[in-house]
């Protein structure tokens, strides 16, 4: 019923902010509420696309102080790579109950109890890959338009983060690897992207 509902105002409403592209609805108004919108487009085991849609749900008086859009865009990487992209793997098989995504609700209620800058700043997503941590790490240092020249598979969640929409082969990772590592030690020396390593392997440890 609920993704019937949120197809229907996709395909109907009017008070809305479309994306850039003209195409899904990113926010809308209903009443007091603002509804901020993510689709996000999964291949399936069958290698069709499935889509799903993320919506975060606001208070109208909340949103001048609640950068909505960056929000759903972290909580929507927090869920793909959740427990080494177990929800990934499990939205994959088309038909996934929502029982089966409940212990995310206790990091739902943390970041939703807690100031969103501290959040923000404080608790990384651990990432579901070594690339996908490495994608995390390069935003802050390459232009989200660059990153996705990098690989097709690389794609936007919005304009904060990006993803890895589907798994790569050994070699495809290995490539795209020693891409990114020329691009980083060409601008800051191979030391930092060995930091970026560290990194990603001090998240998957903590």
């Amino acid at each position: 019923m609920v993704s019937g509902f949120i197809t229907a105002i996709q395909a109907f409403a009017k008070e809305a902010l479309l994306s850039p592209d003209g195409g899904d609805i990113q926010s809308m108004k209903l009443s007091q509420t603002l509804l901020t919108f993510r689709l996000i487009n999964i291949r399936g085991l069958d290698n069709q696309l499935i889509q799903f849609y993320f919506v975060l749900l606001t208070e109208l008086i909340k949103k001048q102080q609640l950068p909505t859009d960056a929000m759903l865009e972290y909580l929507c990487l927090n869920f793909l790579s959740y427990n080494s992209g177990e929800y990934r793997k499990k939205m994959r098989n088309r038909l996934p109950q929502l029982t089966e995504f409940k212990e995310f609700d206790d990091f739902l209620i943390k970041v939703s109890g807690s100031d969103w800058k501290k959040v923000n700043k404080q608790i990384k997503p651990v990432p579901a890959s070594l690339i996908q941590g490495i994608l995390n790490e390069i935003r802050d240092y390459i232009p989200i338009d660059q990153i996705l020249r990098l690989h097709p598979k690389i794609v936007p969640l919005g304009r904060t983060y990006v993803w890895l929409s589907d798994d790569l082969s050994p070699e495809e990772e290995n490539v795209l690897l020693d891409k990114i590592k020329q691009i980083i030690a060409r601008l800051f020396g191979v030391a930092h992207y060995n930091k970026l390593i560290k990194q990603f392997e001090y998240l998957k440890e903590s």
